[in-house]
């Protein structure tokens, strides 16, 4: 299938708030999430999450400590790994601060690096700690979520399987249905839903709504939007402020959200660097390449060891840089 025609058929499934599969020559209904879905859920595992505790199941904190008391996983390095989630999150928001390329090209490699650990790591501490009350509240979560949210018919009057049906479903049965259900599941990803949200079948009708009314796109009651079309409009928002308060925005990136965004904010940032420079004469801009300055109209890139060298200083403060 095209791009184009599976990106229509997913926004096909959003606007009808299920998706269907094939399941032991049946049509199954998965039904999208809605706000009193995932209030549910929430309440399903802290009643399972205390069930657990208040049989003496080990929590993760009580494993935790075990494995740094026999050396296998220290808190040390239960603290490394924490440290390289926050550096992760602190470099994706100090990203959209950017205003050149080369220099989110280095953050992005950083990002990269760092999320490669962070999922090597994260395994290894998950095999480690093994069976906790966290654990079992999840897989009952899960399983609540699978009896939620898969129907026979689009009304979601009748269930799939009887909770008597769920309780003695063998484990290759439920495996196969839980492949089904991660099947509809995954294509509802972010890179699914940005592709989405910049494509002229979604922007051009919803661009003819107000901004406070663009749910009703999908819904009358605004609390009865699925998660999926929630964060669909919230996307599409972003696009149309953009282009309507926006000029010369490149066509190579009306296509690719994250493009746009990039875009979006490093225009911003130059902008107010132009603005900088022009108030004080003309300024040399840190990290700034030949073709970048010449962009925004400014001087020669001076170097961190120049402005050391010019202003006299042992070090320089992040106010030298500001100047």
């Amino acid at each position: 299938m095209k791009k184009s025609s599976l990106l229509k058929s997913i926004f096909l499934d959003i606007l009808n708030g299920y998706s269907t599969f094939d399941y032991d020559g049946k049509t199954v209904y998965y039904k999208h999430s809605l706000l009193e879905d995932e209030i549910h859920i929430d309440k399903v595992y802290e009643d399972a999450l205390e069930k657990a505790k208040s049989k003496g199941a080990p929590t993760e904190e009580d494993r935790l400590k075990n494995l740094d008391e026999s050396g296998v996983w220290t808190s040390e390095e239960e603290k490394n790994l924490n440290r390289i989630k926050q550096s992760t999150k602190t470099l994706i928001e100090q990203k959209s601060k950017l205003v050149f390329e080369n220099q989110r090209e280095v953050v992005d490699k950083t990002i990269a690096k760092n999320q490669s650990e962070i999922v090597q790591k994260t395994i290894e501490r998950l095999s480690l700690i093994g069976q906790t009350c966290e654990v079992y509240a999840k897989n009952i979560r899960g399983m609540e979520v699978i009896k939620t949210s898969l129907f026979l018919d689009k009304d979601f009057n009748k269930k799939l399987f009887s909770e008597d049906e769920y309780d003695n479903i063998s484990d290759k049965e439920m495996n196969s249905l839980i492949k089904c259900y991660n099947s509809c599941e995954n294509i509802f990803s972010e890179k699914n839903l940005k592709d989405i949200s910049v494509s002229d079948f979604f922007l051009q009708p919803i661009s003819f709504m107000s901004e406070k009314n663009m749910y009703k796109a999908f819904s009358q009651n605004p609390f009865k939007l699925t998660a999926n079309q929630q964060t669909l409009l919230t996307l599409g928002r972003f696009v149309i402020a953009i282009k309507e308060n926006t000029k010369d925005i490149p066509d190579e990136v009306l296509s690719d959200f994250d493009k746009l965004y990039d875009w979006h904010i490093g225009n911003r940032r130059k902008q107010e660097l132009i603005n900088k420079t022009k108030d004080k004469g003309g300024v040399g801009v840190v990290g700034a390449n030949a073709n970048e300055l010449k962009e925004i109209g400014g001087p020669a890139s001076v170097s961190p060891f120049e402005m050391l060298k010019k202003s006299g200083k042992k070090t320089l403060s992040a106010k030298d840089f500001a100047q």
